[in-house]
């Protein structure tokens, strides 16, 4: 069986790279809206509507809009688009199966506040997902596929460890979650700085196209993830502990791979490529040690290929490897960092035990 990312590595890294803005993107009045997510509780609600025939983007089947909790079992068909309109999780107990190849899409723009303030899905705590290969991507007022990330990314949410990101929360304890599928692609996910800065409250804060949180080994079954054209940073992992057999992060506005208090093990491919652009704050690895320590870890024989900035004077990630060069050291100049090539000498460690 062919792998989910044999042809798309190869035949996306150079026009992700090359469609990555200079700047970070503002929020365009025209992507605001008024029109927000239903009230928590309320029963899952979908409508079709029929596409235009005159559309420039190829006709599609049908497109659905999912705007309400997803509160029982429910199965989305190939052949239709799912369009994720305001905060939409999968609530504890419930099984979303997803058939092969099917779009989801998150809408663009403000939403009135829920946990966040955009289109989002969430996996709660406790919740399932069955799928093969699901592809995440960005979509404008009218529901087509658009390359702008203003969005507010998807969440993965365990039972392993309490933890927190961008209000969404994993609950210890609760149900066991189980995450499968052979690969999912986050295409435009997430969303940058808005106006107003950067800082860690609901209306400043960035979003990661995926996150994983509190989310433990036994509860995590995807095989792949892609990330492209990430709004913020590729995936954030928290207060995790998981296995995959690859990880691709290409053109992410900030981080490639942002992680906090958890362990990964990446089995077979892990890239990281990153454009040249000098904004700040931009790294392969963002590592921070809240709860804990961080590791990756990929076993000798696995494929490596990091294109971008490694650390910078206050983040230490830290590698263990025979074959890769050494980055710069904690407190020198942040430096343009490449290697492709496996892992042919001995394993890989990338760890840090320091505060960001």
């Amino acid at each position: 069986m062919r792998s989910p990312t044999s042809t798309s590595v190869a035949a996306l890294s150079m026009l992700a790279l090359a469609s990555l803005p200079g700047e970070r993107s503002a929020y365009p009045p025209e992507m605001i809206s008024q029109q927000g997510p239903p009230p928590a509780g309320e029963v899952n609600r979908m409508h079709t509507e029929e596409l235009d025939d005159d559309k420039t983007e190829p006709p599609l089947l049908r497109h659905e809009i999912i705007s309400h909790d997803i509160i029982r079992d429910t199965m989305l068909r190939r052949g239709t688009t799912y369009v994720v309109e305001g905060e939409v999780h999968v609530r504890t107990g419930v099984t979303l199966r997803v058939e092969d190849d099917v779009t989801i899409l998150l809408r663009n723009g403000y939403r009135p506040m829920r946990a966040i303030d955009t289109s989002a899905l969430v996996f709660d705590s406790g919740s399932r997902l069955e799928a093969q290969k699901i592809v995440f991507g960005s979509a404008d007022e009218s529901g087509n596929k658009v390359t702008k990330a203003l969005n507010g990314g998807v969440y993965f949410c365990g039972s392993y460890r309490t933890a927190t990101t961008d209000g969404i929360s994993s609950v210890a304890g609760s149900p066991v979650s189980l995450f499968k599928a052979s690969c999912i692609i986050a295409d435009h996910i997430g969303r940058p700085d808005p106006r107003e800065g950067d800082g860690d409250d609901k209306v400043c804060d960035d979003i990661d196209a995926v996150s994983i949180i509190g989310v433990g080994r036994d509860e995590w079954r995807i095989a792949t993830v892609e990330s492209i054209c990430s709004g913020d940073d590729g995936i954030d992992i928290t207060n995790s502990s998981i296995e995959l057999d690859t990880l691709v992060v290409m053109a992410p506005i900030e981080d490639g791979i942002n992680v906090t208090s958890s362990s990964i093990t990446v089995r077979k491919n892990c890239t990281v490529l990153m454009s040249r652009s000098d904004a700040v704050d931009r790294e392969i690895f963002d590592f921070e040690i809240d709860n804990g320590p961080v590791l990756l870890a990929m076993p000798q024989g696995a494929l490596v290929t990091f294109s971008g900035y490694w650390g910078n004077r206050a983040d230490d990630a830290l590698v263990t490897s025979l074959d890769m060069p050494r980055p710069p050291e904690l407190g020198a100049p942040n430096k343009f960092y490449e290697f492709s090539g496996p892992l042919s000498k001995g394993p890989l460690r990338v760890d840090s035990n320091t505060t960001d």
